[in-house]
C-alpha cells in the first residue's frame, strides 16, 4: 500500500515545479549531489510504474471509442483553439514585457524580440493556417535559441517545436497529434533531467518556499527533500517515456492537465498563465489520443512531396492576394 500511495502521489507532485526556475532566485547549481539507494528506489517506482502503464494502454475503454470529445472535431477545431490559447499567451507575456517567459533574459533587442513575439500572437488568433504558412511559430523557436543560451532556451523549444508542427499538420489529425505527444515527451524529460535529476539544488530552493515533502507524512521519514525532487525528476522521466512511445496517453495526458490545474491554484497567476498551453496542448491529447505510431512522412521522397505542396500552397496565396 505505501509503494502504491508513493507512487500515485509522486505522480501527482510531478508538476509541482515544472518549470521550477520561475520561482527560485538562482538557478545556480552550487554544489553535486551524490545519488544514494533511496533515489534509485524511486528509479525502481518509475520504471514500474512504465510497465503499468504498457499494460493499460492494451485497455479499450467503450466511452473512448464512442465519446465525440475522443474523434477529431470539425473544421480542426482542437487545433483552432490550441492556436487561440497560443495567441492568448503570447500576448499577455508581451503585455508583461517578457520574452516566453519570466525567467528569461535574452541578449539583443528585446523590444524587437517581445514585439515579434506579439504579432506570432495575432497571427494564432487570426488563424492557425495563417500562422502556419508564416512559420510564425518556427521564426519564434529560431530567435529564442538565438538570444538564449542553451541552458534557458531548451526548457521551451521542445513544446514550441510541438506546437508549430502540430498547427502544421492540423488537417492531419493523427499525425499532428503524434508530433504533439512526442515533443511533449520530450519536454517532460528535458525538464526533468535539466532542472531535476542532473542537480536538485533548484528543486531544494523551491522547497523551502514550498514544504511539499509528503513523504514523512505517509510514514517514510528515510526520504529527504533532496530525494523527493529525484523522486519528482524520475515520475516526469516516466511520464514523456510514456508519451513519446505512446503508452496509456491519454491516460498521461488526463493526469498531467489535473496537475497542472493543482498546482496552478497552489502556486498563484504565474504558474496558471505560464502552463496554460501546456495544458490546451495536453487536452488535445487527451482527446486524440496516440495517433499514429510510424514516421513514414520523413522519408526523403515523402519530403519532397510536402515541400512541393507547401510551395503551391504559398504561391496561391500570393496570387489570390494580388
Amino acid at each position: 500500500m505505501r509503494f502504491l500511495l508513493s507512487l500515485l502521489a509522486l505522480v501527482t507532485a510531478q508538476g509541482a515545479s515544472a518549470h521550477v526556475r520561475w520561482f527560485v532566485n538562482s538557478p545556480d547549481q552550487v554544489s553535486a549531489y551524490t545519488w544514494v539507494f533511496q533515489d534509485f528506489l524511486l528509479v525502481g517506482i518509475a520504471i514500474g510504474a512504465c510497465v503499468v502503464a504498457g499494460f493499460l494502454s492494451k485497455i479499450q475503454l467503450p466511452f473512448v471509442r464512442n465519446g465525440a470529445f475522443f474523434k477529431p472535431w470539425p473544421h480542426e477545431l482542437q487545433f483552432r483553439l490550441l492556436a487561440v490559447v497560443l495567441g492568448c499567451w503570447l500576448l499577455s507575456t508581451f503585455y508583461h514585457g517578457e520574452f516566453i517567459a519570466p525567467n528569461l533574459a535574452p541578449s539583443g533587442n528585446i523590444e524587437f524580440l517581445v514585439g515579434f513575439q506579439a504579432l506570432v500572437g495575432v497571427l494564432l488568433l487570426i488563424g492557425h493556417r495563417i500562422a502556419s504558412y508564416t512559420l510564425s511559430i518556427f521564426f519564434l523557436i529560431f530567435l529564442l535559441i538565438i538570444s538564449n543560451p542553451f541552458v534557458a532556451w531548451i526548457d521551451y523549444v521542445p513544446e514550441l517545436l510541438g506546437f508549430g508542427i502540430a498547427l502544421a499538420c492540423a488537417s492531419n489529425p493523427d499525425r499532428a497529434v503524434k508530433y504533439l505527444r512526442v515533443c511533449l515527451g520530450v519536454q517532460l524529460v528535458v525538464l526533468a533531467v535539466h532542472n531535476k535529476l542532473i542537480n536538485p539544488n533548484m528543486g531544494l530552493q523551491f522547497l523551502e518556499m514550498h514544504p511539499w515533502n509528503f513523504f514523512p507524512l505517509i510514514g517514510l521519514d528515510m526520504f529527504s527533500n533532496a530525494n523527493f525532487i529525484i523522486g519528482i525528476g524520475m515520475a516526469e522521466t516516466a511520464l514523456g517515456v510514456l508519451l513519446i512511445f505512446g503508452l496509456a496517453t491519454r491516460l498521461i495526458a488526463a493526469l498531467v492537465v489535473c496537475v497542472f490545474g493543482l498546482t496552478g491554484s497552489l502556486l498563484g497567476i504565474a504558474e496558471l498563465v505560464g502552463h496554460i498551453p501546456i495544458v490546451a496542448s495536453f487536452l488535445v491529447v487527451v482527446s486524440l489520443g496516440t495517433g499514429e505510431t510510424n514516421f513514414k512522412e520523413l522519408s526523403p521522397a515523402n519530403l519532397m512531396a510536402s515541400l512541393d505542396g507547401l510551395g503551391s500552397k504559398v504561391t496561391g496565396l500570393m496570387s489570390a492576394n494580388k
